[in-house]
């Protein structure tokens, strides 16, 4: 996902845990965040709930990625903006994106 966002000019940050997010999350406030739900240690559910914390973060489009068939209301009652299904359908994804940076840029 990285290369693909790098790909076409996104400035990416891709982390290997959701707690090195967490701990840079004063300092850095992306216009969006891809976050796989599955992750040890804190899943993605947690690292959204932390992230929607923030008044950067009640801003930022959150969106869940996950192999596990969730619903659409356990991921937006967790805080996420959208689900993203493995394996991604990279051409929706960038839809997601131009919409969130269109919207940023108003």
């Amino acid at each position: 996902l990285e290369r693909l966002l790098l790909k076409e000019c996104y400035q990416v940050l891709a982390l290997s845990s959701a707690v090195e997010a967490a701990e840079l999350l004063p300092r850095f406030a992306p216009h969006m965040a891809v976050l796989d739900l599955g992750m040890p240690v804190m899943d993605g559910f947690a690292l959204c709930k932390l992230l929607r914390q923030g008044s950067e973060g009640r801003r930022m489009h959150i969106v869940a990625l996950s192999g596990r068939d969730y619903t659409n209301a356990e991921v937006k009652e967790a805080g996420f903006d959208r689900l993203f299904l493995k394996p991604l359908d990279w051409l929706t994804l960038k839809v997601e994106l131009a919409r969130v940076v269109a919207k940023r840029e108003i």
